[in-house]
């Protein structure tokens, strides 16, 4: 691409993707954050001091998600953290059930005070001789996702968590410690369609266990009964509407009880030379940006 020797791409959204490119004038960059996958902070909440909501909200406080994201994609023009667990090409689905955690260090105080924490000599909160530490577990080697945890880690620290990476390689993560509940917060994506299916991750019935052969999706071990309630319904629902308002009511309760951090859309990009070739040229959130191959026309 950079060689001007190919007509159109559809790379992963890496870090200093656009600015490798240069300014070309000649190609012609789209963005798409509408994508089917959602980035986040997935929180195990069967895991001390996560098992307690005050110190799950005050971890929500101690980001400035919006510049993470702008860290990670700001040259892409993305600088807008996500306020919803749900992917945002499920649109009429999602909401800004997070929009209320923003970075706020007083708020982060009150709640864990409350919760009967309070600052070390380091700094950090510390409760019966314990001390609040953000393991993050995410994909070794994946720079992006390295660059996220390194954007979190002052934050975090200031807020007075202390804050580690716990990566594995992508083997490892997805295929034993996901399943296994063998992490304290993860860093990874879902992946999803133009209509959710969260009691799958949600539920208590699907947390990995005898009775569904270790099998079970929901990996943060999330155990909430109006939760469980909502989401099951929304599982049988027909009537499109009332599906709407029973994720917008789930959307309320995961964002009360801080079931996981949404951080990022994962922006979806494309690039092409419409010199070389020209058409409905840009990406889609379901089939990429070869979705109109058949009519892009060859130029010269």
């Amino acid at each position: 691409l950079k060689a001007k020797e190919v007509s159109a791409a559809n790379p992963q959204p890496q870090l200093e993707l656009r600015s490798q490119l240069g300014d070309d004038p000649d190609l012609q960059v789209d963005v798409n954050v509408k994508t089917t996958f959602l980035e986040a902070l997935w929180i195990n909440m069967a895991e001390e001091p996560w098992t307690d909501k005050p110190v799950r909200q005050a971890l929500a406080y101690s980001i400035d998600r919006d510049a993470v994201v702008t860290a990670l994609f700001g040259d892409l023009g993305v600088e807008s953290a996500s306020q919803s667990l749900i992917q945002p090409a499920a649109e009429l689905y999602v909401t800004d059930a997070f929009s209320t955690y923003t970075r706020d260090l007083a708020k982060v105080d009150e709640l864990m005070t409350g919760a009967g924490w309070a600052k070390n000599g380091d700094g950090f909160w510390e409760k019966d001789g314990t001390v609040a530490e953000v393991l993050i577990a995410t994909t070794e080697g994946n720079q992006r996702r390295e660059t996220t945890q390194d954007a979190m880690q002052a934050q975090l620290e200031e807020a007075g968590f202390k804050m580690s990476p716990d990566n594995s390689d992508a083997a490892t993560l997805f295929g034993e410690r996901g399943p296994a509940s063998d992490f304290k917060v993860s860093l990874w994506a879902t992946v999803g369609t133009q209509s959710p299916e969260y009691c799958a991750l949600f539920c208590t019935k699907n947390i990995p266990g005898p009775e569904n052969d270790n099998a079970g999706q929901n990996w943060t071990q999330t155990s909430v009964a109006a939760l469980d309630e909502v989401l099951e319904a929304a599982e049988e629902e027909l009537d499109e509407e009332l599906r709407i308002e029973q994720y917008a009511t789930a959307q309320d309760i995961m964002a009360e009880e801080v079931v996981a951090i949404p951080i990022d859309p994962l922006p979806e990009i494309a690039f092409h030379y419409p010199r070389l070739v020209t058409g409905p040229i840009g990406p889609n959130a379901v089939n990429s940006l070869y979705w109109t191959l058949n009519v892009w026309v060859l130029v010269g």
